[in-house]
């Protein structure tokens, strides 16, 4: 605080000065930083130069702002300590469930988020984003060093859940039947069905009923070609575009319907 003071004397002089005074008051203010109405208490400056100086500091780097309404910021130090507290969780995330290739936004949060302001977390999330030390994808988000490493057994199963559904094209077969012929249980399938489905090798049309990409692909271009002289699509008009039973007609006009392709 003996130092403050000295400082205190300084800050009368220039913003220079100010600026170095408030950067050490941001500092000791700690997490989660100050608005501006604190730092005015803090410093006996009044708001013109106390604006002035905090624009300095957020113009190169030594704070961060991260609520515009209320003009809250914090030192960066303390906000490079909490992006590595978040990328620690993310970390923690992987390690629970190595064959997920992303986790929920939501579950980024942990015990270092407590008590932030959302506006500072978001701040954060945004800024390992904009490092690429996270990645988006999809509604989830993974760290971007996370890559999914497959035992041999979970090799096995991928190939042989792909192949299978290769093979069967636009007549994919009942996911039962698939783990009967590979001779596995759903429980030791799921893991590595999950990550096919988010790696879109593998769409769920619905329960037990999955596609392989390039098949699905396939009819989507025919329903696509067929709505350019054509208003509506129904069983009798799908039928006619694939040739396949009512089975999958109707599994698939529901899934066209539910993912707005038609």
């Amino acid at each position: 605080w003996l130092a403050l003071e000295s400082l205190a004397e300084k800050a009368r002089a220039g913003c220079e000065e100010r600026a170095a005074f408030l950067a050490e008051i941001l500092d000791l203010t700690g997490i989660p930083g100050a608005d501006t109405a604190k730092l005015k208490v803090l410093s006996a400056l009044p708001t013109k130069p106390l604006v002035q100086a905090m624009q300095l500091l957020t113009s190169r780097g030594t704070a961060v702002l991260y609520d515009k309404e209320t003009q809250s910021c914090i030192a960066r130090s303390h906000f490079l300590r909490l992006v590595d507290n978040m990328l620690a969780r993310a970390e923690e995330l992987h390690a629970r469930a190595p064959l997920k290739q992303t986790f929920a936004r939501q579950a980024l949060l942990g015990t270092w988020s407590v008590g932030l302001p959302p506006k500072l977390v978001h701040k954060l999330m945004d800024h390992a984003l904009a490092e690429g030390r996270l990645v988006a994808e999809g509604d989830g988000m993974r760290l971007s060093s996370h890559m999914v490493t497959l035992a041999a057994d979970e090799a096995r199963i991928r190939e042989g859940l792909l192949q299978l559904h290769k093979k069967g094209g636009m007549t994919p077969p009942n996911y039962k039947d698939v783990l009967l012929e590979l001779n596995i249980t759903e429980k030791e399938a799921s893991t590595v069905l999950n990550l096919l489905l988010a790696e879109g090798e593998l769409i769920r049309i619905k329960d037990g009923l999955y596609y392989e990409k390039e098949a699905l692909e396939s009819i989507l271009e025919r329903v696509r070609a067929w709505f350019t002289d054509h208003t509506n699509l129904d069983i009798s008009g799908l039928k006619s575009i694939l040739g396949l039973s009512r089975k999958y007609l109707v599994a698939l006009l529901e899934y066209m319907d539910n993912a707005h392709i038609t």
